[in-house]
């Protein structure tokens, strides 16, 4: 499953391959997705499953999609019909500007990398991003990697 780990500053993540036995090209086929929880991230905001079609690739390998859901770790697993194909895997995407994550066996692990992003309500902004909600704020990681930081040069209206 591309070893499980996919960098959301390369890529969108929505798209991975899992390797199981027998799948076969049918519509049956489909990816089941349960949240997961990784050390030294958040917890699931809730256990959800879900299920979405598949794209067979060969019979040992399937590209699950999450387009259209939250890109999030999951406990991922292939079945056609009611039958499984795989065994669970952990699919872990995360932001290098905030992380280092790492998959052993079936356990995935992240710690926080310093000063090149915020981590702020479960969202990574890289070093400088200007806060969607607030032009006057920004990302610094060297004074608070979990919240918003005055910018430089900003003066609220109200101090003047």
């Amino acid at each position: 499953m591309n070893l499980g780990l996919c960098d959301l500053a390369s890529s969108n993540c929505e798209l991975f391959s899992v390797y199981g036995d027998n799948f076969i090209d049918s519509v049956d086929l489909k990816c089941h997705y349960k949240e997961a929880q990784v050390t030294g991230l958040p917890p699931p905001s809730r256990e959800d499953s879900f299920k979405a079609d598949a794209d067979f690739f060969t019979d040992d390998q399937v590209i699950c999609k999450l387009t259209g859901y939250t890109v999030a770790p999951y406990r991922v697993w292939v079945r056609n019909k009611e039958t499984d194909s795989s065994n669970s895997q952990l699919y872990l995407p995360y932001h290098s500007a905030c992380h280092i994550c790492t998959i052993n066996g079936d356990v995935g692990t992240c710690t926080q990398v310093l000063n090149k992003g915020c981590f702020i309500n479960t969202v990574c902004y890289e070093k400088a991003t200007k806060n969607p909600s607030d032009e006057c704020q920004v990302c610094d990681p060297a004074k608070n990697r979990d919240k918003w930081t005055q910018s430089q040069g900003t003066l609220n209206q109200n101090t003047r």
